[in-house]
């Protein structure tokens, strides 16, 4: 009986021992774990303590990275200026105006300035004898994102334009702002004038409250309602009274098409306010002359673009009359925006008369006829590169046709200058001297 049970108590005792090493196990186990979990806790913080003083380093040198661009940035975008000494002291004393843009655009465009002075100088003329304010600065933008202020990179990010949107040429700022994703001299020029055109207008509407009334009577249907704002229409805009679909957007953009096509494309007038006898058009530009805001000459501009083809096209006969006409427009506004292009357009009538005339006399008078108004349109004030070009291109070829090699030659070389001065030197005083001094010299004008 006593064997039995002390046999029961050491398998009681042995049992209890072998739950006691299984227990020790786990509670080893557990330390071991919680052992391991400690020690890699305090390694983790070692590791976040070295990864939080790079990340603070490496933020420190991001700000500072920043900074120091968005500081070269604004010194460049405000003060660092591309134009050699020559330019910037021109563009200042002809215009009053100060010119940013970057080194790389100008570098890469030179006609570009020269365009924008043309431009410039367009409007000097334009508003000679007004009351207009007139610009103070021009921020070319061409919209790569390194280039912008940090203003102008958080609303990209925000908003993340590509085109356009951003042009702006207040009243009280005198500030014109284009941006375009390249620097182009042509598209340069016309957001120009566009921006300008509404810039112009709305200066007009803050001192005579009633020419936005009197413009908007003509920009409604027939039920009296505005034509604003309902999108664009590509098949009747000029059937409701504008001279784009992107005038329809609103009275601003209105004015500003408005203005746009009547400095750069004025014959597109033509067809709707003659052909057409649109009257919301027509009412349009007798506002907008009667107050200051187009051309006061715009509108007889137009009938001398309409002779001019309609006599091209074989429907008029009347020489004399298109030449009274034209003769009469440029004594009444000398230094009328369009005077070289109606000089060309009595050149290119007289040499039209050439191939039907046999007699000697006549033909001499001709050439002296055609050759004088080419030169007049070099001599106009203002020398528009496309006028400008187009006349010494017809002066080498009239000259030319009468053997008059010499004569051509230096005309001929003539253009080459004016052509190497557009777009490898970027002469900004092009618009305005053209190369007339050469011509002058080699007594050919």
């Amino acid at each position: 009986m006593r064997l039995k049970l002390n046999y029961k108590i050491s398998n009681e005792k042995l049992y209890k021992f072998v739950l006691l090493l299984l227990f020790m196990g786990k509670v080893n186990n557990l330390s071991r774990s919680l052992f391991k979990w400690a020690t890699t806790l305090e390694s983790e913080k070692k590791i976040n303590s070295q990864r939080r003083k790079f990340l603070k380093r490496g933020l420190k040198a991001l700000v500072a990275g920043v900074f120091l661009g968005e500081a070269g940035i604004h010194i460049n975008y405000y003060l660092g200026s591309h134009l050699d000494e020559y330019s910037k002291k021109n563009f200042k004393e002809l215009y009053d105006v100060d010119l940013y843009i970057f080194d790389e655009d100008a570098k890469n465009s030179p006609s570009g300035l020269v365009m924008m002075s043309e431009a410039l100088y367009l409007h000097k003329i334009l508003n000679e004898g007004t009351d207009f304010e007139g610009l103070k600065s021009i921020v070319i933008d061409n919209k790569r994102f390194y280039n912008r202020t940090l203003r102008g990179q958080l609303r990209y990010l925000h908003s993340q334009e590509l085109m356009g949107g951003e042009e702006v040429l207040r009243s009280g700022s005198g500030k014109l702002v284009l941006q375009n994703p390249i620097y182009r001299g042509i598209q340069q020029v016309l957001d120009f004038h566009h921006e300008y055109g509404l810039f112009r207008g709305n200066q007009i509407v803050n001192k005579k409250l009633d020419f936005e009334k009197e413009w908007r009577k003509f920009s409604l249907d027939i039920n009296g309602k505005s034509f604003y704002g309902r999108g664009y229409d590509f098949n009747s805009f000029r059937y409701n009274g504008f001279i784009s679909d992107f005038a329809q957007v609103s009275f601003n953009r209105d004015l500003a098409e408005m203005f746009v096509m009547s400095i750069c494309q004025p014959d597109q007038f033509v067809w709707p306010l003659i052909r057409e006898n649109n009257n919301n058009l027509k009412g349009k530009v007798e506002i907008g002359i009667s107050y200051g805001f187009l051309p006061k000459y715009l509108d007889e501009f137009i009938f001398l673009i309409d002779c001019h083809n309609e006599y091209f096209n074989g429907k008029i006969e009347n020489f004399q009359m298109f030449l009274d006409k034209s003769e009469t427009f440029l004594k009444n506004y000398p230094d009328n925006i369009y005077s070289a292009r109606v000089n060309n357009f009595i050149g290119d009538i007289f040499i039209s008369k050439l191939d039907n005339l046999n007699n000697k006399g006549l033909i001499t008078s001709i050439y002296d006829n055609a050759a004088k108004y080419y030169i007049n349109s070099l001599n106009s004030r203002l020398k528009d590169k496309n006028s400008y070009d187009y006349s010494l291109l017809k002066l080498v070829e009239l000259n030319k046709s009468f053997g008059f090699l010499d004569i051509a030659d230096g005309f001929e070389k003539a253009r080459l200058l004016f052509n190497k001065a557009l777009n490898e030197e970027g002469d900004i005083l092009l618009p305005i001297n053209g190369v007339n001094q050469y011509l002058s010299d080699k007594k050919l004008i």
